[in-house]
């Protein structure tokens, strides 16, 4: 053989050798040292572990951890409201008890979310194939406020930080602050235009304050205050037969009372232009906890009537007052504050933002296993991947995250960890730090290790 066939021959070897790397890579994606999770737009948090509140070394844990890929077939991603009554994560816990008494475990499975989410994500707990009833807690709001609004937590090292040494949690179970302090409440009621002529009729409301003052309102729209004049606050008149139609319009006063209260209507919001615009105002003094409460059921009415959502399905009234009444006090809306945020007079958006904070949320609940025997533990719950924004230009548009912290906080000591990716036929792998293979594989890494991760996208 001479040379040149030679060279031929080793050229085409090499070529196969390269196209069949190619083949294996594409079909099995490869994790290395180099590899490292997106810092996506939306960070929808890790799959938390489960956590015992009492140590108890006698049990052993196997933790197995399933995510079903079957949401991403095409014949799936179109049908309404999937994710709001399936389960694409199960994560199932064996807990042995070798000893030859019975051990009984003070467990808390915590989870990422948003009360706006809770009845559709909160997780569901099944022990020995039973649901269970759990205790439910939620902490404190993880989202930064800031010039720019509310900024996300983006990094599940945020999540290794807050459950490190189990504070986040037990301060989710302190008592809730009071707000029974005295207010007097302006309600303005029937209010009226002819919209028809005036589509943005207006109500504006002036009066003087002095230094131990303070207001806050529900349903309005405007506000202006001159340092040496009087404050402003107005609201666009509700057309009969809108949503708005049954909104509150409230103003909260705090402290030492408003003088020389005046009220007008004008054409639109700008307040150039007067017309008639009527309204029924009463004054009461009452208590700043009673005022929330009642705002707080117009703010449920208003939001079933809008969305068909629960508020109040997983969690009472008093525990939602109670986290509005923390973050009333954390913004200074009820305690004068040099650096108070402009939002914190307006109650709407109070309530609205306390549903979309960012959370861990904690079920506790109590596991018995008797002497020499085993329990099942298995957690049911839909989570949302993480993913960067439609239209925004990355380069992980169509990539969804989704994470795992193994052993964050206070949690069980897993022995043998397993995780398992199903329903895979539709999706291939962009990145991990896993090693899953092949559609439907299973693994079982280091139960340690601080954090996995995989990110897929659809396949073409």
């Amino acid at each position: 053989m001479n040379k040149t066939k030679q060279r031929m021959m080793t050229a085409g070897v090499l070529l196969l050798v390269i196209v069949a790397g190619v083949i294996w890579w594409t079909r099995t994606p490869s994790v290395t040292e180099t590899d490292e999770p997106s810092t996506f737009m939306s960070y929808e948090g890790p799959v938390l572990p489960l956590q015992i509140t009492k140590p108890n070394a006698s049990v052993t844990v196997e933790r197995t951890v399933t995510l079903d890929c079957s949401q991403y077939d095409a014949a799936q991603a179109d049908r309404e409201n999937r994710n709001e009554t399936e389960t694409n994560v199960e994560d199932r816990y064996l807990l042995h008890n070798p000893t030859e008494e019975e051990q009984t475990l003070q467990l808390s499975y915590p989870s990422c979310g948003r009360l706006l989410d809770t009845v559709n994500r909160m997780p569901r707990i099944l022990v020995d194939g039973d649901a269970v009833q759990t205790q439910r807690f939620a902490g404190d709001r993880l989202n930064e406020i800031g010039v720019a609004g509310y900024e996300e937590k983006r990094s599940y090292e945020d999540y290794i930080a807050l459950l490190r040494n189990g504070s986040y949690r037990e301060k989710a179970t302190e008592k809730f602050p009071d707000l029974n302090r005295d207010a007097m409440v302006y309600e303005f009621r029937e209010t009226a235009a002819d919209t028809g002529k005036w589509p943005a009729a207006t109500l504006a409301v002036s009066f003087h304050t002095n230094e131990n003052t303070q207001v806050l309102t529900y349903g309005f729209d405007g506000f202006q205050w001159d340092e040496k004049g009087p404050r402003t606050y107005s609201f666009f008149v509700p057309k009969e037969g809108t949503p708005a139609y049954s909104q509150r319009h409230d103003l909260i006063v705090l402290g030492e009372d408003i003088t020389e209260p005046v009220w007008k209507g004008y054409e639109t919001g700008a307040m150039e232009k007067e017309i008639p615009v009527e309204s029924a105002l009463t004054r009461r003094e009452t208590k700043l906890d009673e005022v929330l409460r009642s705002l707080l059921q117009d703010h449920v009415a208003r939001w079933d009537a809008r969305e068909g959502e629960k508020m109040l399905s997983f969690f009472s009234e008093e525990d939602y007052l109670g986290w509005v009444s923390g973050f009333l006090l954390e913004i200074g809306a009820v305690d004068k504050q040099e650096d108070r945020h402009i939002m914190a007079s307006m109650l709407e958006d109070v309530f609205s933002q306390n549903d979309r904070f960012d959370r861990v949320f904690f079920q506790d609940f109590t596991v018995q296993i008797p002497a020499g025997e085993s329990v099942e533990v298995v957690i049911e719950q839909f989570k949302d991947a993480s993913l960067d924004y439609a239209g925004s230009g990355s380069k992980n548009e169509g990539v969804y995250g989704y994470d795992l912290l193994p052993a964050a906080g206070v949690s069980l000591p897993v022995t043998e960890l397993t995780l398992r990716l199903v329903n895979a036929e539709s999706i291939a792998i962009v990145r991990q730090n896993i090693g899953f293979t092949e559609n439907d594989d299973t693994v079982t890494p280091d139960p340690a290790e601080e954090h996995y991760y995989v990110e897929i996208e659809r396949k073409p």
